[in-house]
Protein backbone atom coordinates (compact mmCIF):
# COMPACT_ATOMS: atom_id res chain seq x y z
CA UNK A 1 0.00 0.00 0.00
CA UNK A 2 2.83 2.13 1.08
CA UNK A 3 4.68 1.78 -2.12
CA UNK A 4 1.56 2.63 -4.03
CA UNK A 5 0.91 6.00 -2.34
CA UNK A 6 4.56 6.54 -2.84
CA UNK A 7 4.43 5.97 -6.47
CA UNK A 8 1.30 7.64 -6.97
CA UNK A 9 2.43 10.90 -5.31
CA UNK A 10 6.55 10.72 -6.32
CA UNK A 11 6.34 9.26 -9.86
CA UNK A 12 9.03 6.81 -8.75
CA UNK A 13 11.85 7.65 -7.34
CA UNK A 14 13.66 7.06 -3.98
CA UNK A 15 11.90 6.09 -0.53
CA UNK A 16 13.49 8.71 1.08
CA UNK A 17 12.07 11.24 -1.23
CA UNK A 18 8.57 9.41 -1.15
CA UNK A 19 8.30 9.80 2.75
CA UNK A 20 8.89 13.28 2.56
CA UNK A 21 6.30 14.20 0.34
CA UNK A 22 4.01 11.82 2.14
CA UNK A 23 4.34 14.16 5.35
CA UNK A 24 4.19 17.10 3.03
CA UNK A 25 1.03 15.90 1.47
CA UNK A 26 -0.23 14.66 4.97
CA UNK A 27 0.20 18.06 6.47
CA UNK A 28 -1.60 20.03 3.58
CA UNK A 29 -4.65 17.61 3.83
CA UNK A 30 -5.04 18.00 7.64
CA UNK A 31 -4.76 21.95 6.59
CA UNK A 32 -7.52 21.82 3.58
CA UNK A 33 -9.49 19.68 6.59
CA UNK A 34 -9.06 22.58 9.23
CA UNK A 35 -10.29 25.13 6.70
CA UNK A 36 -13.51 23.10 5.82
CA UNK A 37 -14.22 22.49 9.89
CA UNK A 38 -13.72 26.40 10.79
CA UNK A 39 -15.76 27.40 7.25
CA UNK A 40 -18.86 24.92 8.38
CA UNK A 41 -18.31 26.78 12.31
CA UNK A 42 -18.08 30.15 11.17
CA UNK A 43 -21.31 29.19 8.78
CA UNK A 44 -23.06 27.88 12.47
CA UNK A 45 -22.34 31.26 13.67
CA UNK A 46 -23.01 33.21 10.64
CA UNK A 47 -19.67 35.25 10.45
CA UNK A 48 -20.19 34.83 6.38
CA UNK A 49 -16.25 36.73 6.06
CA UNK A 50 -14.30 34.30 8.12
CA UNK A 51 -16.37 31.89 6.02
CA UNK A 52 -15.52 32.95 2.53
CA UNK A 53 -11.78 33.41 3.70
CA UNK A 54 -11.36 29.97 5.03
CA UNK A 55 -13.50 28.51 2.42
CA UNK A 56 -11.14 30.02 -0.17
CA UNK A 57 -8.03 28.79 1.69
CA UNK A 58 -9.27 25.58 1.15
CA UNK A 59 -10.14 25.52 -2.12
CA UNK A 60 -6.49 27.02 -2.75
CA UNK A 61 -4.78 24.04 -0.99
CA UNK A 62 -7.03 21.41 -2.62
CA UNK A 63 -6.24 22.90 -6.34
CA UNK A 64 -2.50 23.44 -5.52
CA UNK A 65 -2.03 19.62 -4.30
CA UNK A 66 -4.50 17.97 -7.14
CA UNK A 67 -1.88 20.12 -9.28
CA UNK A 68 1.01 18.97 -7.92
CA UNK A 69 -0.22 15.18 -7.41
CA UNK A 70 -0.50 14.93 -11.66
CA UNK A 71 2.73 16.44 -12.66
CA UNK A 72 1.85 20.19 -13.04
CA UNK A 73 4.40 20.84 -10.35
CA UNK A 74 5.18 24.07 -12.21
CA UNK A 75 1.44 25.45 -12.76
CA UNK A 76 0.59 24.41 -9.20
CA UNK A 77 3.08 26.75 -7.92
CA UNK A 78 2.96 29.73 -9.89
CA UNK A 79 -1.08 29.42 -9.46
CA UNK A 80 0.01 29.33 -6.31
CA UNK A 81 1.64 32.70 -5.97
CA UNK A 82 -0.90 33.92 -8.04
CA UNK A 83 -4.00 32.82 -5.53
CA UNK A 84 -1.31 34.50 -2.37
CA UNK A 85 -1.46 37.95 -4.00
CA UNK A 86 -4.98 38.04 -4.64
CA UNK A 87 -5.61 36.27 -0.78
CA UNK A 88 -3.82 38.93 0.99
CA UNK A 89 -4.61 42.43 -1.14
CA UNK A 90 -8.62 41.58 -0.84
CA UNK A 91 -9.28 39.36 2.06
CA UNK A 92 -7.15 41.06 4.40
CA UNK A 93 -6.95 44.89 3.06
CA UNK A 94 -10.73 45.07 1.79
CA UNK A 95 -11.98 43.25 5.06
CA UNK A 96 -11.15 45.69 8.24
CA UNK A 97 -11.37 41.65 10.54
CA UNK A 98 -8.68 40.65 12.43
CA UNK A 99 -8.56 37.11 10.33
CA UNK A 100 -5.19 37.38 9.45
CA UNK A 101 -3.73 35.81 12.21
CA UNK A 102 -4.62 32.20 10.82
CA UNK A 103 -4.85 33.19 6.78
CA UNK A 104 -1.56 34.58 7.23
CA UNK A 105 -0.06 31.37 8.65
CA UNK A 106 -1.89 28.91 7.15
CA UNK A 107 -0.24 30.69 3.22
CA UNK A 108 3.30 30.07 5.03
CA UNK A 109 2.55 26.46 5.43
CA UNK A 110 1.58 26.40 1.47
CA UNK A 111 4.66 28.13 0.47
CA UNK A 112 7.04 25.18 2.46
CA UNK A 113 4.88 22.98 0.65
CA UNK A 114 5.98 24.31 -3.10
CA UNK A 115 9.61 25.05 -2.05
CA UNK A 116 12.22 21.83 -1.90
CA UNK A 117 10.29 19.36 -1.17
CA UNK A 118 13.38 17.17 -0.99
CA UNK A 119 15.46 18.97 1.34
CA UNK A 120 15.36 18.46 5.36
CA UNK A 121 14.79 22.20 5.86
CA UNK A 122 11.22 22.43 4.36
CA UNK A 123 9.59 19.54 6.82
CA UNK A 124 11.40 22.10 9.54
CA UNK A 125 9.88 24.76 8.37
CA UNK A 126 6.23 23.19 7.70
CA UNK A 127 6.27 22.16 11.34
CA UNK A 128 7.40 25.49 12.35
CA UNK A 129 4.66 27.19 10.84
CA UNK A 130 1.79 24.23 11.86
CA UNK A 131 2.73 25.40 15.24
CA UNK A 132 2.34 29.01 14.64
CA UNK A 133 -1.23 27.92 12.90
CA UNK A 134 -2.02 26.15 16.02
CA UNK A 135 -0.84 29.15 18.18
CA UNK A 136 -2.83 31.61 16.19
CA UNK A 137 -5.76 29.59 16.41
CA UNK A 138 -5.75 29.34 19.83
CA UNK A 139 -5.38 33.32 20.70
CA UNK A 140 -8.05 33.55 17.89
CA UNK A 141 -10.98 31.21 18.81
CA UNK A 142 -10.24 30.66 22.65
CA UNK A 143 -8.58 33.08 24.30
CA UNK A 144 -9.99 36.11 21.43
CA UNK A 145 -13.35 35.15 20.83
CA UNK A 146 -16.02 36.09 22.87
CA UNK A 147 -19.91 34.64 22.56
CA UNK A 148 -21.35 38.17 20.82
CA UNK A 149 -18.84 37.46 17.75
CA UNK A 150 -16.83 39.69 18.57
CA UNK A 151 -12.51 39.60 17.73
CA UNK A 152 -10.09 41.21 20.84
CA UNK A 153 -7.03 39.65 19.10
CA UNK A 154 -5.46 42.30 16.63
CA UNK A 155 -4.03 41.98 12.85
CA UNK A 156 -0.64 43.61 14.41
CA UNK A 157 -0.07 40.44 16.21
CA UNK A 158 0.09 38.48 13.11
CA UNK A 159 1.19 40.85 10.32
CA UNK A 160 4.85 40.82 11.50
CA UNK A 161 6.01 37.27 12.27
CA UNK A 162 4.08 35.91 9.00
CA UNK A 163 5.18 38.52 6.78
CA UNK A 164 8.95 37.23 7.77
CA UNK A 165 8.23 33.64 7.55
CA UNK A 166 6.50 34.45 3.92
CA UNK A 167 9.66 36.66 2.99
CA UNK A 168 12.14 34.14 4.15
CA UNK A 169 10.31 30.98 1.70
CA UNK A 170 9.96 33.96 -1.00
CA UNK A 171 13.70 34.87 -0.52
CA UNK A 172 14.56 30.55 -0.42
CA UNK A 173 12.95 30.69 -3.50
CA UNK A 174 15.04 32.16 -5.32
CA UNK A 175 17.84 31.25 -3.45
CA UNK A 176 17.56 27.61 -4.43
CA UNK A 177 17.27 28.28 -8.17
CA UNK A 178 20.05 29.83 -8.27
CA UNK A 179 22.40 27.46 -6.29
CA UNK A 180 20.61 25.15 -9.15
CA UNK A 181 22.27 27.47 -11.22
CA UNK A 182 25.71 27.38 -9.74
CA UNK A 183 25.67 23.54 -9.50
CA UNK A 184 25.04 23.21 -12.95
CA UNK A 185 27.92 25.60 -13.87
CA UNK A 186 30.18 23.57 -11.15
CA UNK A 187 29.21 20.10 -12.88
CA UNK A 188 29.83 21.67 -16.39
CA UNK A 189 33.11 22.85 -15.72
CA UNK A 190 33.94 19.71 -13.40
CA UNK A 191 33.11 17.44 -16.80
CA UNK A 192 34.97 19.81 -19.13
CA UNK A 193 38.13 19.49 -16.79
CA UNK A 194 37.68 15.53 -16.57
CA UNK A 195 37.08 15.53 -20.56
CA UNK A 196 40.37 17.99 -20.83
CA UNK A 197 42.22 15.61 -18.47
CA UNK A 198 41.37 12.71 -20.71
CA UNK A 199 42.57 14.46 -23.87
CA UNK A 200 45.83 15.10 -22.15
CA UNK A 201 46.56 11.29 -21.23
CA UNK A 202 45.12 10.47 -24.62
CA UNK A 203 47.97 12.37 -26.31
CA UNK A 204 49.97 11.52 -23.93
CA UNK A 205 49.78 7.75 -24.88
CA UNK A 206 49.33 8.38 -28.33
CA UNK A 207 52.99 10.36 -28.62
CA UNK A 208 54.95 7.83 -26.11
CA UNK A 209 53.51 4.92 -28.58
CA UNK A 210 54.61 6.88 -32.02
CA UNK A 211 58.16 7.62 -30.81
CA UNK A 212 58.78 3.52 -30.54
CA UNK A 213 58.13 3.18 -34.21
CA UNK A 214 59.75 6.16 -35.75
CA UNK A 215 63.05 5.20 -33.48
CA UNK A 216 63.03 1.99 -35.78
CA UNK A 217 62.80 4.07 -39.03
CA UNK A 218 65.31 6.28 -38.17
CA UNK A 219 67.44 3.59 -36.82
CA UNK A 220 66.63 1.86 -40.27
CA UNK A 221 67.61 5.06 -42.66
CA UNK A 222 71.15 5.21 -40.29
CA UNK A 223 71.68 1.83 -41.06
CA UNK A 224 71.43 1.83 -44.71
CA UNK A 225 73.26 5.10 -45.06
CA UNK A 226 76.19 4.06 -43.00
CA UNK A 227 76.69 0.36 -44.54
CA UNK A 228 74.58 0.54 -47.72
CA UNK A 229 75.77 3.84 -49.20
CA UNK A 230 78.34 2.87 -51.62
CA UNK A 231 75.66 0.56 -53.16
CA UNK A 232 73.01 3.07 -53.66
CA UNK A 233 72.51 5.90 -56.39
CA UNK A 234 73.13 9.54 -55.45
CA UNK A 235 68.91 9.87 -56.08
CA UNK A 236 68.63 7.35 -53.75
CA UNK A 237 70.55 8.73 -50.93
CA UNK A 238 68.77 12.30 -51.23
CA UNK A 239 65.31 10.36 -50.27
CA UNK A 240 66.91 8.52 -47.55
CA UNK A 241 68.18 12.15 -46.42
CA UNK A 242 64.65 13.25 -46.93
CA UNK A 243 63.27 10.22 -44.89
CA UNK A 244 66.08 11.10 -42.06
CA UNK A 245 64.69 14.90 -41.69
CA UNK A 246 61.41 14.07 -41.44
CA UNK A 247 61.69 11.44 -39.45
CA UNK A 248 63.84 14.01 -37.03
CA UNK A 249 60.91 16.46 -37.43
CA UNK A 250 58.42 14.14 -36.13
CA UNK A 251 60.23 13.26 -33.63
CA UNK A 252 60.62 16.79 -32.20
CA UNK A 253 56.70 16.99 -32.57
CA UNK A 254 55.77 14.37 -30.92
CA UNK A 255 58.46 15.24 -27.67
CA UNK A 256 56.66 19.06 -27.78
CA UNK A 257 53.16 17.06 -27.81
CA UNK A 258 54.06 14.83 -24.66
CA UNK A 259 55.74 18.25 -23.25
CA UNK A 260 52.25 20.14 -23.94
CA UNK A 261 50.15 16.98 -22.22
CA UNK A 262 52.42 16.87 -19.23
CA UNK A 263 52.82 20.71 -18.54
CA UNK A 264 49.14 20.82 -17.53
CA UNK A 265 50.06 18.87 -14.27
CA UNK A 266 50.71 20.86 -11.28
CA UNK A 267 54.36 20.23 -9.97
CA UNK A 268 55.45 18.83 -6.84
CA UNK A 269 59.40 19.74 -6.85
CA UNK A 270 58.03 22.99 -4.64
CA UNK A 271 61.59 24.83 -3.50
CA UNK A 272 62.83 28.09 -3.00
CA UNK A 273 64.25 29.78 -5.93
CA UNK A 274 66.76 32.36 -6.63
CA UNK A 275 65.25 34.29 -9.55
CA UNK A 276 68.42 35.92 -10.49
CA UNK A 277 70.17 32.60 -10.77
CA UNK A 278 67.53 30.80 -12.17
CA UNK A 279 67.48 33.51 -15.44
CA UNK A 280 71.42 32.98 -15.28
CA UNK A 281 70.64 29.40 -16.16
CA UNK A 282 67.78 30.04 -18.18
CA UNK A 283 70.31 32.02 -20.70
CA UNK A 284 73.22 28.72 -20.11
CA UNK A 285 70.47 26.93 -21.36
CA UNK A 286 69.79 28.52 -24.60
CA UNK A 287 72.55 28.69 -27.36
CA UNK A 288 72.98 32.43 -27.68
CA UNK A 289 74.59 34.05 -31.13
CA UNK A 290 77.44 36.47 -30.96
CA UNK A 291 75.77 39.75 -31.04
CA UNK A 292 72.74 39.09 -29.01
CA UNK A 293 72.64 40.26 -25.11
CA UNK A 294 69.61 39.33 -22.08
CA UNK A 295 69.93 41.67 -19.40
CA UNK A 296 68.67 41.49 -16.10
CA UNK A 297 69.15 42.86 -12.68
CA UNK A 298 71.29 40.75 -10.53
CA UNK A 299 69.11 41.65 -7.31
CA UNK A 300 66.18 39.98 -7.94
CA UNK A 301 64.07 38.11 -4.70
CA UNK A 302 63.61 35.02 -3.79
CA UNK A 303 60.40 33.16 -4.24
CA UNK A 304 58.56 29.60 -3.54
CA UNK A 305 57.65 27.87 -6.41
CA UNK A 306 58.49 25.18 -9.11
CA UNK A 307 61.91 25.94 -10.73
CA UNK A 308 61.40 23.63 -13.42
CA UNK A 309 58.11 24.85 -14.65
CA UNK A 310 59.35 28.77 -14.25
CA UNK A 311 62.47 28.07 -15.99
CA UNK A 312 60.70 26.33 -19.02
CA UNK A 313 58.82 29.41 -19.38
CA UNK A 314 61.68 31.62 -19.64
CA UNK A 315 63.85 29.25 -21.38
CA UNK A 316 61.06 29.36 -24.65
CA UNK A 317 60.33 33.39 -24.27
CA UNK A 318 63.98 33.96 -24.54
CA UNK A 319 64.73 31.45 -27.04
CA UNK A 320 61.75 32.39 -28.97
CA UNK A 321 63.05 36.18 -29.00
CA UNK A 322 66.56 35.26 -30.34
CA UNK A 323 64.91 32.32 -33.09
CA UNK A 324 62.78 34.54 -34.79
CA UNK A 325 64.42 38.04 -34.20
CA UNK A 326 65.23 39.42 -37.84
CA UNK A 327 68.76 40.79 -37.55
CA UNK A 328 72.05 39.43 -36.42
CA UNK A 329 72.33 41.49 -33.67
CA UNK A 330 69.49 42.28 -30.83
CA UNK A 331 68.82 42.54 -27.25
CA UNK A 332 66.83 41.19 -25.34
CA UNK A 333 65.58 42.34 -21.48
CA UNK A 334 63.94 40.75 -18.56
CA UNK A 335 62.49 42.80 -15.81
CA UNK A 336 61.08 41.12 -12.53
CA UNK A 337 58.86 43.45 -10.36
CA UNK A 338 56.54 42.76 -7.44
CA UNK A 339 52.47 43.22 -8.00
CA UNK A 340 51.75 42.31 -4.36
CA UNK A 341 52.85 40.07 -1.39
CA UNK A 342 51.27 37.33 -3.54
CA UNK A 343 52.55 37.68 -7.21
CA UNK A 344 55.70 38.67 -9.21
CA UNK A 345 55.48 40.03 -12.56
CA UNK A 346 57.90 38.99 -15.19
CA UNK A 347 58.91 40.84 -18.75
CA UNK A 348 60.67 39.22 -21.44
CA UNK A 349 60.93 42.16 -24.12
CA UNK A 350 62.88 42.02 -27.11
CA UNK A 351 63.70 44.63 -30.43
CA UNK A 352 62.60 41.74 -33.35
CA UNK A 353 60.65 42.22 -36.16
CA UNK A 354 57.26 42.18 -33.71
CA UNK A 355 54.24 40.68 -34.46
CA UNK A 356 51.25 41.66 -36.19
CA UNK A 357 47.75 42.55 -34.92
CA UNK A 358 45.82 39.52 -36.93
CA UNK A 359 48.49 36.53 -35.69
CA UNK A 360 48.47 37.97 -31.77
CA UNK A 361 45.81 36.02 -30.33
CA UNK A 362 47.28 32.93 -32.37
CA UNK A 363 50.53 32.65 -30.80
CA UNK A 364 49.22 30.70 -27.63
CA UNK A 365 47.60 28.28 -30.04
CA UNK A 366 48.98 24.84 -30.15
CA UNK A 367 50.41 25.10 -33.70
CA UNK A 368 49.89 28.33 -33.81
CA UNK A 369 52.55 30.86 -35.75
CA UNK A 370 53.31 34.85 -35.82
CA UNK A 371 53.49 35.04 -39.08
CA UNK A 372 52.48 33.74 -42.57
CA UNK A 373 55.24 31.17 -43.08
CA UNK A 374 56.27 28.14 -41.15
CA UNK A 375 59.38 27.61 -39.91
CA UNK A 376 60.92 23.87 -39.76
CA UNK A 377 63.20 24.65 -36.84
CA UNK A 378 59.97 25.39 -34.60
CA UNK A 379 57.05 22.44 -33.53
CA UNK A 380 54.49 25.70 -32.88
CA UNK A 381 53.58 24.21 -29.56
CA UNK A 382 56.69 25.92 -27.06
CA UNK A 383 54.36 29.31 -26.53
CA UNK A 384 51.21 26.96 -25.89
CA UNK A 385 53.19 25.02 -23.37
CA UNK A 386 54.41 28.54 -21.90
CA UNK A 387 50.95 29.75 -21.45
CA UNK A 388 49.61 26.42 -19.93
CA UNK A 389 52.45 26.37 -17.31
CA UNK A 390 51.52 30.27 -16.05
CA UNK A 391 47.53 29.06 -16.09
CA UNK A 392 48.37 25.91 -13.65
CA UNK A 393 50.57 28.11 -11.44
CA UNK A 394 47.66 30.61 -11.06
CA UNK A 395 49.34 33.06 -13.35
CA UNK A 396 48.39 34.97 -16.44
CA UNK A 397 50.24 35.83 -19.57
CA UNK A 398 49.72 38.52 -22.56
CA UNK A 399 51.47 39.86 -25.45
CA UNK A 400 52.10 43.23 -25.96
CA UNK A 401 53.63 43.79 -29.64
CA UNK A 402 53.93 46.60 -32.60
CA UNK A 403 54.85 45.10 -35.38
CA UNK A 404 58.43 46.15 -36.52
CA UNK A 405 59.37 47.41 -33.12
CA UNK A 406 59.51 43.99 -31.03
CA UNK A 407 57.60 42.42 -28.47
CA UNK A 408 56.77 42.20 -25.05
CA UNK A 409 55.42 38.91 -22.97
CA UNK A 410 54.51 39.72 -19.68
CA UNK A 411 53.30 37.10 -17.20
CA UNK A 412 52.65 36.85 -13.32
CA UNK A 413 54.20 34.17 -11.11
CA UNK A 414 53.41 33.38 -7.61
CA UNK A 415 55.62 34.20 -4.93
CA UNK A 416 54.61 31.76 -3.09
CA UNK A 417 53.36 28.47 -4.77
CA UNK A 418 52.16 26.78 -1.49
CA UNK A 419 50.22 29.56 -0.42
CA UNK A 420 48.04 30.26 -3.50
CA UNK A 421 47.53 26.66 -4.38
CA UNK A 422 45.97 26.07 -1.23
Amino acid sequence: MIQKINSYINGGGTNELSKDKIILNAGLFVLTGLCFLYTVLFFIFEVYDAALLLGFGCVLYGTAIYLSKIGRYEFSKYLFVTFFTSYITYFVCKIPSDLGTVSFYMLAVGFSYLIDVDKKLTLYTLALTLLGFLFASFQTFILGYSLGGTFLTSLKFSLVPSSIIIMYFIIRHFKNRLDLKIQEKEEETNKLKDINKSLEHFSYIVSHDLKAPLQNINTLVQFIDKDHKDELSEEAMEIFTMISACTTRLDDLITAILEYSKSGQKATNIEKIDVANLIEDAKNLIEIPDGFRVDYSKSLPSIIGSRTQLEQVLVNLIGNAIKYHDKKTGNIQVLVNPIDKDFLKFEVSDDGPGIKDKYQNKVFEIFGSANETSRTDSTGVGLAIVKKLVEVNCGEIKLVSEYGKGSTFLFTWPSNANKVQN
